[in-house]
């Protein structure tokens, strides 16, 4: 989408529309406000729930797909120094650090891509949780369950120790 800087002229909208709602009428300060403070139901309107969930998810996955960008980059930054650390090694001029202080830089440079690559893994299987969701929501169920046969037990949850 875009945004209107000024007349005739726009430029892409980078950010999250949520709660979206077009009004016939202009709303008073007051209703904005309720807007604001309660969402759109405040205004007693007959929201699609069902929908509502879907955007949230789509919306967090689409973070979490950034947020992984955001860690392959900076994945690759770490990569770089820790080339140019091996560089320095190689080099034997370490000026005023020891050979000991570049060693345990190059560490903890690897402990940190360890810990990024973790939450790489993370973020993909919480993206894969929320899809499943999401096809949960979007798809049409076949038919409603039977009802339990009159007077039989309800399920028991058992308890593992």
């Amino acid at each position: 989408g875009t945004t209107s800087e000024s007349i005739g002229t726009t430029s892409p909208f980078d950010g999250v529309i949520d709660d979206v709602a077009v009004f016939n009428r202009a709303l008073t300060p007051e209703e904005i406000e309720q807007i604001y403070q309660d969402g759109l139901a405040g205004l007693g309107l007959e929201l699609d729930y069902r929908q509502i969930a879907i955007n949230k998810i789509e919306g967090a996955i689409a973070a979490k797909t950034e947020a992984i960008e955001l860690v392959d980059l900076a994945i690759e930054r770490e990569r770089a120094a820790f080339r140019a650390l091996d560089e320095l090694r190689e080099s034997g001029e370490f000026g005023e650090l020891g050979v000991m202080d570049v060693f345990k830089a190059r560490l903890d440079i690897l402990w940190a891509m360890g810990r990024q690559i973790h939450a790489k893994f993370n973020l993909s299987r919480s993206i894969r949780k929320l899809e499943k969701a999401l096809n949960r929501l979007t798809m049409e169920p076949d038919h409603e369950p039977p009802p339990p046969p009159e007077g039989s037990a309800r399920p028991r949850l058992l308890r593992l120790r």
